[in-house]
């Protein structure tokens, strides 16, 4: 094995657990907006607060695998590397700006140990700003797995993420549109 492979497997294996976070925050957030009772909140905590320790590792490991195996095939001069970093780190942007301070918002909530919610928190539990960011976060990395295999250029990768950014919005308007119809349980 040569250290080009080593570091493309550390490369796949940081790609992998990016997408775990994702799906744990997709969980996590689900959980927080259909929460009826104090338990199915800390729940939802439960599996949001795991997300920083798996994401920010392993968009570490990405930046910096993606840099040393660019920089072994002249990759900084590609356009879908150039658009590729750009993209993780406004996924990173978004994640930190409009997740962590509504979750952490979110956690000081004060409400009874258990039983059900009042409806004040419900409805601050419900706030649509963590599924959509988690939407796009999650369209967007599809996207830069997208141009890891297309190797398009600049603007063709610039528009390919224009495409998984609207359609990342687009999955929450509809997955928000759908829970509105659903019955209230509270």
């Amino acid at each position: 094995m040569t250290l080009y492979s080593a570091v493309l497997f550390l490369h796949l294996a940081g790609s992998l657990v990016l997408f775990a976070a994702l799906v744990v925050e997709w969980f996590g957030v689900d959980f927080l907006h259909r929460a009826v009772s104090a338990e199915q909140v800390h729940l939802g905590f439960r599996l949001t607060g795991v997300v920083p320790r798996l994401a920010g590792p392993s968009a570490a490991l990405i930046i910096l695998s993606g840099g040393y195996l660019s920089a072994n095939i002249a990759g900084w001069r590609q356009g879908w590397v150039q658009v590729s970093l750009l993209t993780v780190l406004l996924i990173a942007v978004v994640g930190i700006v409009f997740s962590g301070p509504r979750t952490r918002a979110l956690r000081r909530i004060q409400f009874e140990a258990s039983g059900r919610l009042p409806s004040d928190v419900r409805r601050r539990l419900q706030d649509s700003a963590l599924f959509v960011s988690v939407c796009l976060r999650s369209a967007l990395i599809l996207g830069v797995v997208f141009l890891m295999a297309s190797k398009l250029g600049f603007a063709e990768s610039l528009a390919a993420m224009a495409c998984a950014a609207i359609l990342g919005l687009l999955l929450a308007l509809v997955i928000r549109k759908q829970r509105q119809k659903l019955p209230s349980t509270a």
